[in-house]
Order: C-alpha cells, then structure tokens, then sequence
C-alpha cells in the first residue's frame, strides 16, 4: 500500500511539472510574440515621428571599419559624416546612428569594388538609454551570424556602434550589446559582451 502511494505522489509531482512546464513556455513564447510585434511597431512609429516632425537633417560624424586595419589602434576606424533626419528624441537619433553604420559601405581594391563591413542582413532590433547614460542596442541574430573575418569582424561592429553613438549622443557614455533581445557571452564567438563598451 505505502509503495502503491509513493508511485502515484511521484506520478502526480511529474504531471504537476508537466503542466507548469507548458503554460510557462506557453506564456514566454507569447510573450516572446508581443515583443516581436511592439519591435516592429516602433519602426513604423519612428518613421512617423521623423517624417512628422520635418525638423530636417542634421550632420553627425560616423567612426566606421577601415579596410585592412587589424590592430585595434587609433586606425582601426575612420571618420565619416552622414545627414540624418533631425529630432530632440536622442533614442530615434541614436538608432538612426547605429543604422548608418551597419549600412556603411567600404571601397577596396582601389575604389573600384565596393563590399559590406556588415551582412546584408545585418539589422537593428532595437536600441533605449538607461538613465546611467547606457545605450542597449539589440542586434538581430542575422547581423552576428553574416560577420566574416573573425574577431576584427567583431571589434569592427563594437567599436564602430560605441564610438559613433558617444560622439553624437552626449547622454551616452557606454553602450551595451544583445543579440536577438538576450544577452550573450560574446558577439560572434571572440569577444566578451558581458560587459558594457566605452
């Protein structure tokens, strides 16, 4: 009897953590949807904020990858001006920043070939400052996974995104990476981004 009674409290306990374990993953996966649906909204909205506000361009300087550069000194990168849409809203000034710099092209071969630092796919998720001047830029999974070139690849997009939204965001002061909404131990397999960058 007492054995007949432990099989079935440990049946019980096993269809209990069946059950929670399903509507858990069932409540985060919509959850997961929500997210998914509110990201693409705001993309419709800061095209509407923009294009509403008609404040017109402004000009920010962009730090891209320079081709060729392997050592990470002060020739990793290079300056580049770019016109944006003009806003007091440092958040839509901040992804505009990021977008232009994942679309940035970079000559070689003597200008006459042109090919991407980052994928075609590359894409911004999303981007918020936190109060302490932190800029969270979630990058979608195709941009890290289309990076070619190993750990320059990597340093590239780091140092590129950390330096141009400082340069053109006074209230940023560091900037935090995430892939696909999660934080990650490293971008593409080399470098840490446990840590906020400076």
């Amino acid at each position: 009897m007492r054995e007949i009674r432990r099989i079935l409290v440990a049946v019980g306990l096993v269809l209990v953590a069946v059950i929670v374990s399903y509507f858990w993953l069932r409540s985060e996966r919509e959850r997961q949807l929500a997210v998914q649906e509110v990201g693409s909204e705001s993309l419709d909205v800061e095209a509407t904020v923009l294009e509403d506000q008609n404040l017109g361009e402004m000009e920010v300087k962009l730090y891209v990858y320079r081709p060729g550069a392997v050592s990470p000194d002060r020739n990793f990168l290079r300056s580049s001006s770019r016109k944006i849409f003009q806003t007091e809203d440092e958040v839509l000034i901040a992804r505009q920043i990021v977008n232009e710099v994942l679309r940035e092209l970079v000559k070689q071969h003597g200008g006459r070939t042109k090919s991407r630092v980052y994928p075609d796919q590359a894409k911004l998720r999303s981007l918020y400052i936190l109060e302490d001047g932190t800029a969270v830029v979630d990058l979608s999974m195709d941009t890290v996974n289309g990076l070619v070139g190993g750990i320059t690849s990597e340093l590239a997009v780091i140092r590129s995104v950390t330096r141009s939204l400082r340069a053109n965001v006074s209230k940023i002061t560091q900037v935090r990476f995430l892939v696909d909404g999660s934080g990650k131990e490293t971008l593409a397999g080399h470098i840490s981004i446990a840590n906020a960058f400076r």
